[in-house]
């Protein structure tokens, strides 16, 4: 709350005069904040595409706002943002052919895995050098038992590491579209 209130020139208890609790207004910032979509994208873009434009706009909003990360783990209700967004992604998915309830699914699963992959990706960049040393050690601890020869699969992965920065999309349009394959 004090955080708040100095970012706008106030004290905290003048903010309990607009809002009852500091759940009520992390309420109102996450639906603040979830209006920052650009609903918008050109009609000539698939529905992987559209997903993904929404995942980059979402990391995007999570730079510019790390405290949604966490915060939406306990304030999951929405408002008209959220449910203008929730809305038009489910249109977006219309044209997979899947069910309504498999397009909420997808939805759920895709945000959620993107929230990861962006809290993932903040706490990298926050990790100090410790912990990136103890990163660079289990690669090399990994990469020494994959050379034994006793676990080919594990040395053909960590072989086949591609660059990390294509990886959000990478994973992100893996995951969309295997979620939204038709069962026979």
């Amino acid at each position: 709350m004090r955080a708040v209130a100095g970012a706008l020139g106030t004290g905290a208890a003048s903010l309990y005069r607009y809002v009852s609790t500091r759940h009520e207004l992390i309420e109102l910032m996450v639906e603040e904040v979830s209006g920052e979509f650009d609903l918008q994208g050109p009609a000539t873009w698939s529905w992987v595409d559209h997903m993904l434009d929404l995942a980059r706009q979402a990391r995007a909003i999570y730079r510019r706002h790390p405290w949604m990360l966490d915060a939406l783990d306990t304030t999951p209700a929405l408002g008209g943002n959220g449910y203008a967004y929730l809305d038009h992604t489910l249109a977006v998915l219309a044209p997979t052919g899947a069910d309504g309830r498999t397009r909420l699914e997808a939805v759920g699963v895709f945000t959620g895995l993107v929230r990861m992959l962006c809290k993932q990706e903040h706490d990298q960049r926050r990790a100090t050098r410790a912990e990136a040393r103890e990163d660079t050690a289990l690669t090399t601890h990994l990469t020494a038992i994959a050379s034994t020869g006793s676990y080919p699969h594990l040395a053909a992965a960590l072989a086949d590491n591609g660059p990390a920065d294509d990886q959000f999309d990478r994973i992100l349009r893996r995951v969309i579209t295997g979620l939204l394959l038709v069962d026979d």
